[in-house]
């Protein structure tokens, strides 16, 4: 942690920030971009982590946006990597799994400038490092069949929602907030878009040079391919909407293959083949009216130009309706004096400008549809604990002429400089001042009463005032400018005549015309054509794009007031999150790639106010927090203030900074803490995830002894089940069980056998160094690792282990145990079997027996008998394929020390071993868990032998179910043995068991089974 504070921070060249800067004026800031932009190194920061500029290369730089780039930025701090929009989504992911608050990340800028590229990215980011923390298979599905649909958005929303521009070839002409959400923990559960204020004027007056939407041109190329061909367009100077412009293609644009790409994405957030089909026709329909025009007819008004015949007839066609109507619907309008409704004819001016609306609102109403079609398919699949936003809305616009569009967009834009200076500039000194911090107040441009002349009420402003002349009957855009002139008094407004306004923006001053502007805000749509929409087209998503609504005397609301109420609704939600501000500059206007125009980046650079946000920056600091909340998120990085303080908190807050080693750097406010550099929240962000990483560690550890407790109760029931009174208990069945007690993650040699092998670590269930005894009767040590489906023995050197032998557990016929209080086990498998001795012999039987039942869908058979018969394979160098049937007996000795089991080869026989074992753990042993004194009802007498059990596992069973003549292992009849995959033998017919040997003499010098070591000359692992 002191490494971190103590790091020396580097030039700008090296970490991009502009607060290191010597020269800290607009032409310091200016030059210092233009170095970074000539490398190559479009963003920089001002306080790193803080507010992230990015200058449009308008080229793609070789692995910027890479996977490998990505992948860089996962779970670093900003500072540990070179600026780039992959950190601010970082931070802002970062502070929302650490807060739990909403975040948000502003990216404002001119048009061109790049916030859609930037805002694009940002969604990549988060959606890639949200998708790679999920860890539940279930949930990762879900979260990325989201983030699938939240990137793809994006591809529908730009071809209905952005088109070419004169100063951007992919300009947003609307805003959108995409909303991306999460649950507490951090993993994607939906998403929601709002868009704001499309600009539907560019449907029918798409200015010179610029295009309509994209998605005009996408679909006249495929039909020119022969795709879609029921739609019957055409090329795009085929239509008057599209031939105003001028333009019809965008360099490095391929109208097809993005077509193809809205396709998918249609595809992808539900749209069935019918509302695709019909979404085009509306589209279709949009351009053939334009092609509609009118003749003058006399006292009937108008009527439709015959040369315009066939553009009616397709508008017909694809709205499904009858000519006819729509003939009568384009030049009428109805209109009610007195509460009757008559048809007024239209003059050719009229029926233009209703043909037009049509056109618009068509547009309009089928984009929204699209976003609540949108939202429907990213409906929260999860409770929604917190969310991320990231703004793309439209950037500031100055042209030769500016309308309403313009002012709406600007106002937004002003809006938003608001926001950024109320956050960035204003509140953070005026905090310093009520803390009784030291500080230099810093000067900045307060746009605030730009904001008034716009949307004030009182004194009123230009939107009430275009409001109030909107409902007059005999207003005109005159009227409006008289008024204007007249009611506003404002230093940023200045009234050019009749015609024309200025207002000062932030950003410059922009002049706009009056003309179009009450005819543009009160945007009705006749209604003889919304209840033709409603009720004689045929195509019922057309008739969904205008519901009936009940009738209402009141006048629906202008366009200025519900862009107004949005933009207000907009602030009000950007309010309550944690801001992070990504703001783009423009470095030339004609959209090439390495030109730096140095006055054009001064004038974005003052307008920003980006010098003044340096100067509070480097002189201002980084963190500041309410002692409280410092204290409760920090308070366990220091024993002397864990867990509940002292009492002062504010001398609590010093002792947890004092404990890792922050003496300076910071300073005491009235209720809050101030941390000048980020490097010292960063280290304590560290220290804290460290110390909580312990603390899970000690939970976790309390958590799995509670489970094994858990888990070791239940087994003594089990084992007591499984045992049946015909075992002695004593020893393994008191252990708790962990099942890995090798930790084989720990051993490079083991893991990679077991992978080669097909296994992975997590499927271990036990694994245990044993005894395993060889046909000779030599006990080897082993390391016994069971998997989920396999039995292995490596060799017991963990650093080097190897496997000396396995077996598929389905190729397990049964187990065999005596019936005292031993650790030995036999294992039976079809090729040969296993006498195995361990003190964790109890979890052995029991993790076998559920693998075996998860398996085979049956009970694994037991024998207990203190006689028992297995099966070997002869010996010699080339190991005979022969069966030899052997035995293992076992017998009390009244005269060994308690708990010391001897093992010896019996004199008498070659094939026979003995188990000699002490009274405690034979007739003194209890039979069952509960009781309480020795029983010698078990079964076998103690001091003898039973009659000894005959090997039933020498062959392997019949699968009949359990019927007779089949082994009765409970197998789907006629199923025949499982194949063993780790052994090219097969098990032979055995034969005839030796019979039952008379009692033996004295036995031989006994040597403990704890005591014998490998026979390198015997490593008989087949055995």
């Amino acid at each position: 942690i002191q490494a971190k504070l103590t790091i020396a921070m580097p030039r700008l060249d090296t970490t991009g920030d502009l607060v290191l800067l010597t020269n800290i004026s607009e032409d310091g800031i200016v030059s210092g971009l233009q170095s970074r932009y000539k490398s190559d190194k479009i963003y920089t920061w001002i306080g790193t982590g803080q507010v992230l500029l990015c200058v449009n290369p308008f080229k793609m730089i070789n692995k910027l946006y890479s996977p490998a780039t990505l992948k860089t930025y996962m779970n670093r701090r900003p500072y540990e990597n070179p600026p780039h929009v992959y950190a601010i989504a970082e931070k802002a992911y970062k502070d929302l799994q650490e807060t739990h608050k909403p975040q948000c990340v502003l990216v404002s800028g001119e048009s061109g400038a790049g916030k859609t590229e930037n805002a694009k990215r940002l969604m990549e980011y988060i959606t890639n490092v949200a998708s790679s923390s999920d860890l539940k298979s279930a949930k990762s599905s879900a979260s990325s069949s989201i983030k699938d649909k939240i990137l793809r958005s994006n591809v529908l929303l730009e071809s209905f929602g952005n088109a070419k521009t004169l100063r951007n070839d992919n300009s947003s002409r609307f805003g959108k907030l995409m909303e991306i959400l999460f649950d507490y923990g951090g993993s994607i559960v939906g998403g929601r878009v709002t868009s704001y204020l499309l600009e539907k004027i560019r449907v029918t007056q798409p200015k010179e040079g610029e295009r309509n939407f994209h998605i005009f041109y996408q679909l006249c190329e495929a039909c020119s391919r022969g795709e879609y061909q029921e739609l019957g367009l055409g090329t795009p100077d085929c239509y008057a909407y599209l031939l105003r412009s001028g333009c019809f293609k965008v360099p490095r644009m391929n109208d097809l293959n993005e077509f193809h790409d809205t396709e998918q994405a249609m595809d992808a957030i539900g749209f069935t083949a019918d509302e695709k089909t019909s979404l085009f026709k509306v589209c279709a329909a949009i351009l053939n009216l334009g092609n509609v025009s009118f003749v003058d007819a006399g006292a009937e008004g108008s009527d439709i130009d015959p040369a315009s015949n066939d553009a009616v007839a397709w508008v017909a066609f694809h709205l499904c309706m009858d000519e006819g109507v729509l003939r009568h619907n384009l030049t009428h309008r109805k209109i009610e004096v007195n509460g009757e409704e008559f048809q007024k004819p239209l003059l050719p001016e009229d029926a233009i400008r209703s043909r037009d609306a049509l056109g618009m609102s068509l547009y309009s109403n089928a984009f929204s549809d699209i976003v609540k079609k949108l939202n429907a398919s990213m409906e929260s699949s999860g409770m929604e604990s917190s969310r991320i936003g990231i703004l793309d809305i439209y950037g500031f616009e100055i042209f030769e002429e500016n309308s309403m569009e313009q002012l709406h967009i600007n106002y937004c834009n002003e809006k938003l400089q608001q926001l950024f200076i109320e956050l960035t500039l204003r509140a953070e000194q005026n905090e310093y001042a009520k803390e009784g911090i030291k500080w230099e107040t810093v000067n900045y441009f307060d746009n605030e009463p730009v904001v008034k002349l716009i949307e004030s009420k009182r004194p009123i402003g230009i939107l009430a005032l275009l409001d109030e002349e909107s409902v007059m009957p005999r207003a005109t855009d005159e009227t409006f400018a008289v008024k204007c002139n007249k009611h506003i008094q404002n230093k940023h407004f200045a009234p050019l005549g009749r015609t024309h306004f200025t207002i000062k923006h932030y950003a410059g001053d922009v002049t706009y015309m009056n003309a179009g502007m009450l005819e543009k805000n009160k945007d009705q749509l006749n209604k003889n054509l919304v209840e033709m929409l409603q009720t004689d087209v045929q195509n019922e998503y057309i008739k969904s794009l205008y519901p009936v609504v009940s009738k209402s005397h009141k006048k629906p609301p202008t366009v200025s007031t519900q862009f107004k109420k949005q933009m207000n609704e907009l602030m009000d939600n950007l309010s309550q999150c944690n801001a992070h501000y990504v703001r783009t500059i423009k470095p030339n206007d004609q959209k090439r790639s390495g030109v730096y125009e140095a006055a054009m980046v001064k004038n974005q650079v003052t307008y920003l106010g980006l010098k003044e946000n340096v100067i509070v920056r480097r002189a201002g600091y980084a963190v500041r927090q309410k002692y409280e909340e410092f204290f409760s998120r920090y308070r366990l990085l220091s024993d002397e203030v864990w867990p509940f303080g002292t009492g002062d908190v504010i001398s609590d807050c010093e002792t947890i900074l004092n404990s890792i080693n922050v003496t300076s750097g910071y300073e005491k406010g009235k209720s809050m803490m101030f941390i000048r550099e980020p490097t010292t929240l960063f280290a304590l962000e560290d220290a804290r995830d460290a110390k909580l990483n312990m603390v899970a560690a000690k939970i976790q550890g309390c958590y799995r002894a509670w489970i094994a407790i858990k888990y070791f109760l239940e087994l003594r029931k089990k084992a007591d089940e499984v045992f049946g009174g015909k075992k002695r208990r004593a020893g393994s069945v008191h252990l708790a069980f962990h099942g890995d007690y090798l930790d084989c993650k720990s051993s490079v040699s083991l893991s990679t056998a077991l992978t080669e092998s097909g296994e992975y670590i997590s499927d271990i269930k036990f694994a245990d160094r044993v005894d395993k005894i060889n046909r000779k009767g030599v006990v080897q040590e082993r390391l016994l690792v069971i998997t989920s489906n396999a039995f292995y023995f490596f060799t017991p050197d963990m650093e080097k282990a190897a496997i000396k032998s396995s077996n598929p557990l389905n190729c397990l016929l049964g187990m065999s145990l005596s019936s005292y209080a031993d650790g030995y086990c036999i294992l039976h498998f079809t090729d040969h079997d296993y006498v195995v001795n361990s003190r964790r012999k109890s979890e052995i039987v029991m993790v076998l027996k559920e693998r075996y039942t998860t398996l085979l869908e049956s009970e694994l058979p037991l024998e207990f008998s203190d006689r028992i018969e297995y099966k070997t394979w002869g010996g010699g160098m080339f190991r005979s394929k022969s069966i030899t049937m052997n035995y293992i007996t076992f017998e009390e000795d009244r005269g060994l020390p308690d708990n010391n089991v001897e093992f010896t080869m019996a004199k008498e026989t070659a094939n026979t071993m003995k188990v000699r074992v002490p009274t405690n753990l034979a007739s003194r042993a209890p039979i069952g868990l509960n009781d309480s004194a020795p029983s010698r009802s078990v079964a076998a007498a103690v001091g003898g032998y039973a009659a000894p059990v005959k090997n039933t596992y020498s062959k392997p069973p019949a699968f009949n179910g359990g019927g007779a003549g089949g082994g009765g292992y409970g197998r789907a009849a006629g199923a025949g043995p499982p194949k063993n995959p780790y052994s090219s033998y097969i098990a032979k017919t055995a034969p005839a068991p030796s019979p039952a040997p008379a009692p033996a003499p004295a036995p031989a010098p006994a040597a403990k089974s704890n005591l014998f070591g490998d026979d390198d000359s015997e490593d008989d692992d087949l055995f």
